[in-house]
């Protein structure tokens, strides 16, 4: 009898023991917040209604937060560290989160806390074609194992009509007079039918543009129908006139129909110039030595490797004291021909002299030359040097036939008597 009473005994401190651990997990449960509201972008719903939030795929909500920490009956216990928030929709392909950094909260005290959730725009395989899904919206409210949830009705469905660009891919570069290549996929992410999609492409510093149709687009894909796809490609060719300047231009696309208009897609693309692309610079010597005052001479070879006659302007340039020009600073080279320009050069000092040749055509640079003239103080060059000994040979022959001049007169000069004295 005594034995069964401890095994009785025994027993009933188990289940109190057990009874008295799950009270601590199930008051656990409910001590970090209560009464948890949100604000879900501007509609104002409590824990436990039965309200449906709606939401539109692509939207980006704001979303408020709002609870009353817990009391937990013991001061002790008044502050709980690390609480953070975590929203979650799941039942979607990929799961919708955002969440808060880590705070600490004060028992009784109210706090709000702001967050941001982002719809996904492709939702076609995730919502039902012209209607929408209920789905589950969860604030979690987590600290150090504690966790209070509260879950919200929350109705997705997508727009009526909305058209994207989805893929659009531009050519790099292209030449003046060619074709800019332009590829585009329009994608139906509504859930009605889109008639007429057209795509308007332009490129607004040249002033052109060019109106593509598209297709009619399906709020999703009917694999047993022809031509019923929700997405269509195009590959679109874009002239670019012969006299566009080359440099850096921005295409702008914009898919519509008469129910939905896409944003401004923007891509830029290089304009290579037929002058740009066909002309080359040559320096046969490209380093010349000469005395201080001596004049130099470069020769610049321009290759026009195009189809038309080009203009090129020549602008050479230096520093120190220099002087550089070019004996034609504008020169005409028809096509698939070559032209040399003379680049002249006298230094007053001497020195290194590095010059830089810049040739343009069309208001765009072809290429930069570098040249470098050495200019030298001291000794002459042989040719001065024999121009000095001619000049000095004459001088002499001078100074030597005025000497023997002056001898033959004073040799044929006749010498005067000498009278005679007489003395008596």
């Amino acid at each position: 009898m005594k034995s069964k009473f401890k095994m009785n005994r025994s027993l009933l401190v188990s289940c109190v023991a057990l009874f008295a651990i799950l009270s601590v997990f199930t008051v656990s449960a409910g001590e970090l917040a209560e009464q948890v509201h949100i604000n879900f972008n501007g509609i104002r719903v409590s824990e436990g209604s039965s309200a449906v939030l709606t939401a539109f795929a692509g939207d980006r909500i704001p979303l408020e937060v709002f609870f009353v920490a817990a009391d937990n009956g013991d001061s002790t216990l008044d502050s709980i560290d690390n609480v953070k928030i975590e929203v979650e929709i799941s039942g979607l392909r990929d799961d919708i989160e955002a969440e808060t950094s880590r705070f600490d909260v004060f028992e009784n005290n109210s706090y709000v806390k702001l967050l941001t959730l982002e719809i996904p725009s492709d939702l076609e395989d995730e919502l039902t074609e012209g209607s929408g899904d209920i789905f589950t919206l969860v604030v979690s409210i987590k600290s150090k194992g504690l966790v209070h949830e509260a879950e919200f009705n929350l109705h997705l469905q997508r727009e009526s009509f909305v058209v994207e660009p989805l893929i659009v891919q531009v050519a790099p570069s292209v030449q003046a007079g060619e074709n800019l290549e332009v590829d585009i996929v329009a994608k139906n992410r509504g859930s009605a039918k889109l008639n007429d999609v057209i795509a308007l492409i332009s490129v607004p510093a040249l002033g052109i543009e060019k109106l593509v149709f598209i297709d009619d687009l399906f709020p999703v894909d009917r694999g047993d129908e022809d031509d019923a796809d929700d997405d269509a490609e195009r590959l679109v060719l874009l002239k670019i006139p012969e006299n566009a300047l080359a440099g850096v231009y921005t295409l702008d696309i914009v898919i519509e129909n008469p129910d939905a208009v896409s944003e401004v897609i923007r891509r830029q693309f290089v304009v290579e110039s037929a002058v740009m692309r066909g002309s080359d610079v040559l320096v046969p010597l490209s380093a010349k030595t000469a005395r201080v005052g001596e004049e130099l001479t470069f020769d610049l070879v321009i290759l026009n490797r195009g189809d038309r006659t080009a203009v090129y302007e020549i602008i050479p340039e230096a520093t120190g004291s220099i002087f550089v020009s070019a004996i034609e600073p504008i020169v005409v080279v028809s096509g698939d021909s070559s032209r040399t320009v003379k680049i002249r050069a006298v230094a007053q000092e001497s020195g290194n002299y590095p010059i830089t040749v810049t040739v343009n055509s069309e208001g765009q640079l072809v290429e930069k030359a570098t040249l470098s003239a050495q200019v030298q103080r001291g000794t002459t060059s042989i040719a001065a040097r024999g121009d000095g000994i001619v000049v000095l040979t004459i001088v002499l022959a001078i100074v030597f036939v005025v000497l023997l001049v002056i001898l033959l007169v004073l040799l044929t000069r006749k010498p005067k008597k000498e009278s005679e004295e007489s003395y008596y």
